[in-house]
């Protein structure tokens, strides 16, 4: 038995997504976490070891399309040794990675995917907003922000 994590790696919003019916957790564009307690699953992995995955999807953009988009999919379970956390990963075109580990993708030794990361300049406020928004300034020599 496990946590479930998610990670989201794309530039939709998860809002949500469920791993064999658990879960329920909404994930922002470019980031991790969404951690729910609990699922089953074996204590040993063997070949064929599979979760369904549901979920959906909306814009990441503030003034984005709010409209749900839903997907599913049977997910191979990747190898693991040990149990820990069922690291969920949603990757660009509706890829779905599974990782049990006892740990996040920063940790040492993740076989998976990396946390997400958004593209340089990518922000989950409109074009509009950000519009407004002035430059951070760089802080001064010697300093931090």
């Amino acid at each position: 038995m496990g946590s479930i994590d998610g990670y989201n790696s794309t530039d939709q919003a998860i809002t949500p997504f469920y791993v064999n019916n658990h879960g329920g957790v909404s994930i922002n564009a470019y980031s991790g976490g969404g951690s729910v307690c609990c699922i089953l699953y074996p204590r040993k992995w063997h070949p064929g070891l599979t979760a369904k995955v549901k979920w959906a999807t909306s814009s990441g953009k503030s003034d984005g399309d709010p409209t749900q988009t839903w997907h599913e999919a049977e997910v191979p379970i990747e190898p693991y040794d040990v149990p820990g956390s069922m690291n969920v990963h949603f990757l660009p075109n509706d890829e779905v990675r599974i990782v049990i580990f006892n740990g996040s993708p920063r940790a040492e030794g993740y076989k998976g995917p990396p946390y997400p990361e958004a593209p340089p300049g990518w922000s989950t406020r409109s074009d509009v907003e950000d519009a407004g928004v002035p430059p951070v300034p760089a802080a001064p020599q010697g300093e931090t922000k």
